[in-house]
């Protein structure tokens, strides 16, 4: 898996932190997240990014609700 589109999603601080140990393990692969984490005052944080990929599919707002 390279694309992982989850930003728009409520994740707990468990969470976060193991997507944080996942993305500092993939930093020499090419990877195509549509968010990134920090550190700010010992807690992980999201932040979105756009990394459109060729393979993408984008949907409508309706399917969202």
């Amino acid at each position: 898996m390279i694309s992982l589109k989850l930003y728009f999603n409520d994740f707990g601080q468990s969470s976060l932190r193991e997507f944080h140990k996942l993305a500092k393990k993939l930093e020499k692969v090419a990877t195509y997240w549509d968010f990134t984490t920090y550190v700010v005052d010992n807690e992980i944080q999201m932040a979105q990014v756009d990394n459109n990929i060729k393979y993408d599919v984008s949907v409508s707002k309706a399917y969202f609700c």
